[in-house]
């Protein structure tokens, strides 16, 4: 990694660093000037030196992952910035992230503090529904396919401002390598978190909504109008 790479991936982990207070708010602002250090980053380096695009390298990234949900999350980050993305199932589960170098690592550093936040938050709903005497079966899918929705909202919504939809332009350097791999490996991409019938689950209207604001919120808005 270059020194303005590993520059860049410094801020990134340090604006996330500083969010793991007790303000929830800190964390949401911090994953959204996350994104846009990226952009930034990206533009700069196009205006300094046009031929960048052409002298970066593609990287394949292996990253593990404890649960298999925890994929989604990767899925929406890697569409949004510039990478592409396998999962490989098994005793241990683990990804597969290409793009260039300074995408795939804030893709892994930005996915593993939406993972710990989307387990901080459904902790938080658990004890609430159990409050309220209300059975948290299913829950957790519930909750987490809220969360991921609005991550992926908040980011389609946060892409119709022309700069930021450069996010999701997969380079075509890329796009040959991900070819090539996809070629070598018989492995499928996540592509869709399991859909879930709102009625369902009484639960799922408050947990679908706190789960999508905070995903709102890091996709780049403050807050979702309810």
């Amino acid at each position: 990694m270059t020194t303005k790479e590993s520059e860049i991936i410094e801020k990134i982990e340090k604006l996330l660093r500083l969010s793991q207070s007790s303000n929830v708010n800190e964390a949401m602002v911090a994953m959204q000037k996350a994104r846009t250090l990226m952009l930034k980053y990206h533009i700069d380096e196009m205006r300094v030196n046009p031929n960048a695009e052409k002298e970066e390298t593609v990287c394949i990234e292996e990253h593990k992952i404890k649960f298999t949900w925890e994929a989604f999350i990767y899925s929406v980050l890697c569409k949004n910035m510039r990478c592409t993305m396998y999962l490989r199932q098994g005793k241990e589960n683990s990804l597969t992230i290409i793009g260039y170098k300074s995408d795939t690592e804030a893709v892994k550093v930005m996915g593993s503090f939406l993972v710990d936040v989307c387990k901080a938050g459904l902790r938080e709903e658990r004890q609430n529904v159990s409050k309220n005497k209300y059975s948290t079966h299913g829950l957790a899918n519930i909750y987490r396919s809220g969360f991921i929705d609005g991550v992926n909202t908040a980011f389609r919504e946060q892409n119709t401002n022309t700069e930021y939809a450069l996010m999701t332009i997969t380079p075509q350097k890329v796009k040959a390598e991900d070819q090539v791999y996809r070629q070598k490996h018989t492995m499928g991409a996540p592509t869709k978190y399991g859909q879930i019938n709102p009625s369902d689950a009484r639960a799922y209207r408050d947990s679908y909504t706190k789960g999508y604001n905070k995903g709102y919120e890091f996709g780049g808005k403050k807050q979702i109008s309810q």
